[in-house]
């Protein structure tokens, strides 16, 4: 008789094999792995029987993304913490770094027509391993959010269309989790401080037709919460 654990093993490398078959010249770490391989496990017996349907109307054309809500980032940035903020402003913040972004964006009055997108969220197709390039890009938001302890932040995540939907948005869920994992367990950022939501391959800004906009479609955006 298998045992269930054995058993489970099967179907994680059974259901990889389907997915990542296009994809292994990739490298994918253990960690990425077995996660994934669990959450596709789950997503199939949740989905049993069900149809899955695209989110995008295609009578509307393409999403998009929402701007920052300036008077709520305004609100959130008027208390700072005096010993971080000394440590923000001696910081070399990497020019165009998503902490970078934010501080420019204070700078400028906190206008309504911002958009706030991490540098370096680029992932290997079928990966959501996390490139040194956005460790340090997450390092340095997390000097900017212990140097202003009342800003909150939702972090949304997309995917291009490359493979399968579903594990899209497994992807997308995976890759933005591990950013608030990072700014949480590395960093040292209260948890109840970041939301996470991924949306997949369910909102594009364009078609997926060439590497350059599957480019633009992958992607991460920070906004301002209260």
């Amino acid at each position: 008789m298998i045992l269930l654990s054995e058993m489970f093993v099967y179907i994680c490398r059974f259901i990889l094999n389907t997915y990542f078959m296009y994809f292994n010249h990739f490298f994918y770490s253990f960690k990425s792995t077995v996660i994934l391989a669990g959450l596709a496990l789950m997503s199939m017996i949740a989905c049993k029987n069900q149809t899955s349907v695209t989110s995008v109307d295609q009578n509307s054309g393409y999403h998009t993304d929402a701007s920052v809500d300036g008077n709520v980032a305004k609100s959130l940035f008027a208390n700072a913490d005096p010993s971080n903020l000394t440590l923000l402003n001696s910081a070399a913040l990497e020019n165009g770094n998503i902490a970078y972004q934010i501080i420019e964006y204070q700078k400028a009055g906190f206008p309504d027509n911002q958009k706030l997108q991490f540098r370096n969220a680029v992932f290997p197709t079928g990966s959501a391993d996390i490139s040194e390039a956005l460790k340090k890009e997450v390092e340095e938001l997390s000097i900017v959010l212990k140097a202003y302890p009342d800003v909150r932040i939702k972090l949304e995540s997309h995917t291009d269309n490359t493979g399968d939907e579903a594990l899209n948005q497994m992807l997308s869920d995976l890759r933005v989790s591990s950013i608030k994992e990072l700014l949480t367990k590395q960093y040292g950022v209260a948890e109840d401080r970041i939301e996470v939501v991924g949306h997949g391959q369910s909102k594009p800004l364009t078609d997926n037709d060439s590497e350059e906009s599957r480019a633009k479609n992958s992607r991460i955006l920070l906004y301002f919460t209260k």
